[in-house]
């Protein structure tokens, strides 16, 4: 980007955005490589950064990205339907649950033949991964329906809203299966089991949201989508009606989407998932914008539990818990990590500015922070859809310093982490407000830690250099 600078232009460097792949999704892929379309994610004010043509429009990257050579991962050896059945004759289930499990087979079976049927007129069908079972930490095959609960589960102290349960999930530590369970894929845990780990896959993390809102809001209806996504091989998103509209919830990040909307992030819907239900999807799309959401009609879904086994549905009991414990904030918890999460900043600061002292405008700061507040507060009660409030509020916050300063930074938040600290200061870095060149340039630092139980905890980091608009002060 150019900028003007005592009557020349400099070419500086600013972070306007991020695209992330995982490296997991590149090691997880057929050929080690991965091609398409990318929402970059943009913060949501770039201060010093005026964007040009429609600011509504999503902005995108195409790229293709490849590990070359590729490296060498162990292959997941062919499911052996004799030994799938071993497995579940071995288990202690009582006949009728047993009948359930012949079922599940068959039905896989059916979902197959009628989707290999609508490869050919649309090959993305072939991701689709349709199953009735999961594999349990225990290393049981487990009917994936046995996950979820019908009243679903009481929340933590606080959590009293459908946003509310969407923001806390979104803050809870994401790790993917082959991290968690050393190279083991798709092992499914249950609630208790999630909490007491303190980091969950995408399943563990949309298992505990479906729980929340069912038992936040029981006159709605809220199912597990398990598909694949545009950067996940693996994506689960929740199901929600709300006053009579569709919404599909991602838990990793906490964004609502109509059911229309093509940029949910789940690309190719496999199943749907409820407590006593799943249904397999055999319609010839499987994007969400483009699906028939009546899982009545036959044409388009297959239900595992047909007509002929319903009478069967009370002997699917739940492996869930009833109640969990939620670990408390700690009285000053808060407060330490802000002043710690502080001094991590001003010292990286100093590092990049090759050692000299930062100014910073103490003033600048506690009304960053205060915005910072108003963006959580958002965040908790709107999920992500922005409010005009909370953009009104910034404007106005920094109005007193724009005649005399002109503001370059983003705001940063990330959940608290084991790698949260290294996380944000990468953040920090990218946006180069650092490199600002000149030494007569303050510092505004805002920093807000709010925490909803001892290990959920959201962290706001605003920096913002001051440049001044005197040409004479910049030298």
């Amino acid at each position: 980007m150019l900028r003007s600078l005592v009557g020349s232009e400099m070419c500086i460097r600013d972070s306007i955005g991020t695209v992330k792949i995982p490296f997991y999704t590149l090691y997880c892929s057929d050929k080690a490589s991965i091609e398409g379309t990318f929402d970059i994610n943009v913060p949501r004010w770039v201060m010093g950064y005026k964007a040009r043509g429609d600011q509504d429009l999503q902005p995108t990257l195409q790229a293709y990205i490849s590990l070359w050579p590729p490296l060498n991962k162990k292959e997941e050896d062919a499911i052996d339907p004799k030994e799938v059945m071993s497995q579940l004759n071995n288990l202690p289930a009582s006949p009728e649950l047993h009948q359930l499990h012949m079922r599940a087979l068959q039905w896989k079976r059916e979902c197959d033949s009628r989707v290999a049927a609508v490869i050919q007129s649309n090959p993305l069908a072939k991701r689709r991964q349709i199953d009735g079972f999961v594999t349990a930490s225990s290393g049981d095959l487990t009917l994936v329906c046995r996950y979820l609960s019908a009243g679903g589960t009481k929340p933590p102290a606080g959590i009293t809203t459908v946003a509310g349960a969407i923001r806390y999930v979104s803050l809870m530590p994401f790790v993917v299966d082959m991290l968690a369970w050393n190279d083991a894929k798709d092992v499914w845990s249950t609630n208790a089991e999630f909490l007491q780990m303190g980091a969950g896959d995408y399943e563990e993390l949309a298992i505990l949201l479906v729980h929340f809102l069912r038992y936040l809001a029981p006159n709605e209806q809220t199912y597990l989508v398990v598909g694949e996504g545009r950067v996940f091989t693996q994506a689960i998103f929740v199901l929600h009606s709300q006053e009579g509209s569709v919404k599909l919830i991602d838990p990793r990040t906490g964004s609502v989407f109509d059911i229309e909307s093509p940029r949910s992030g789940i690309d190719e819907v496999s199943t749907v998932i409820s407590d006593n239900q799943v249904w397999g999807n055999v319609q010839l799309s499987g994007s969400p914008h483009r699906m028939v959401w009546n899982f009545n009609d036959g044409r388009y879904w297959v239900p595992l539990v047909d007509a002929k086994h319903e009478q069967m549905s009370p002997y699917i009991q739940t492996v869930q818990r009833s109640l969990l414990e939620y670990p408390p904030v700690e009285p000053r918890q808060e407060a330490e990590l802000e002043a710690h999460v502080k001094k991590v900043v001003k010292k990286c600061l100093q590092t990049w500015r090759n050692g000299k002292q930062p100014n910073f405008q103490q003033r600048v700061g506690s009304i960053l922070r205060e915005v910072l507040i108003d963006m959580e507060q958002e965040r908790f009660d709107h999920a992500n859809f922005e409010q005009q409030l909370v953009n009104d509020s910034h404007l106005s916050a920094l109005s007193e310093f724009n005649a005399q300063y002109e503001p370059i930074g983003i705001p940063v938040n990330v959940p608290y982490t084991d790698d949260s600290l290294k996380n944000l200061i990468d953040s920090l870095n990218e946006s180069s407000v650092h490199e600002i060149g000149t030494d007569a340039v303050l510092f505004g630092l805002g920093v807000y830690v709010k925490a909803y139980s001892h290990n959920v905890v959201s962290i706001w980091v605003y920096l913002v250099g001051l440049v001044s608009n005197d040409p004479r002060g910049r030298l």
